[in-house]
């Protein structure tokens, strides 16, 4: 609070937001979600998942902590774009259905980290078909702009078997209508 609080008496006029990174649990979304003006949730479960094969269902959790905690202040996601010791990078198939999970939950904004490489990690600037997937869901994002600001997660459910189904995210749009987003849960990512 007293940070918030430093930072609009020295007239910054942008959010204040923490990022909760991966050693963060829903305890810890709780108590910086009263005191901002909105959440980063980054849970970069590609690299500490004990699932690799269903990381991607793992970090929704994250993005349904973010949001409960967030609202009504939005939330934002930080993609997992980087790898660390020799470990693979996240591809675009898979950045993509976190971009779907992650708006079905009513994401207002994505901040990409990390580009530059290091010693012990790599990032994104090291795989151009990740870069080319993160430009396709920025213009995307542009083209529904008007549809994805005005947007209030709703309610999500699984149709069908949690691993043959669907999950249907609904978001109420104001003027703009609804969005329906139906993700796949027939898939398995690679190790």
């Amino acid at each position: 609070m007293k940070t918030r609080k430093e930072w609009y008496e020295a007239g910054n006029n942008r959010p204040c937001y923490p990022y909760l990174c991966v050693a963060s649990s829903q305890n810890t979304y709780s108590i910086y979600g009263s005191c901002a003006d909105g959440i980063q949730v980054n849970p970069y479960r590609l690299q500490w998942s004990n699932s690799k094969e269903r990381f991607i269902e793992e970090e929704t959790h994250y993005f349904r902590w973010g949001r409960e905690v967030a609202r009504p202040k939005p939330w934002f996601w930080i993609p997992e774009v980087f790898t660390i010791k020799g470990q693979r990078m996240i591809e675009g198939p898979e950045l993509r259905e976190l971009f779907l999970a992650a708006l079905g939950h009513g994401l207002k904004g994505i901040r990409y980290y990390i580009h530059g490489s290091g010693s012990g990690w790599s990032g994104y600037e090291k795989s151009p078909s990740l870069v080319a997937e993160m430009k396709k869901i920025n213009a995307d994002i542009k083209k529904i702009e008007p549809i994805l600001s005005a947007s209030l997660f709703v309610s999500t459910q699984t149709i069908g078997d949690f691993g043959k189904g669907c999950r249907q995210y609904n978001l109420w749009s104001g003027d703009e209508g609804v969005l329906v987003i139906l993700r796949n849960l027939d898939y398995t990512t690679d190790r």
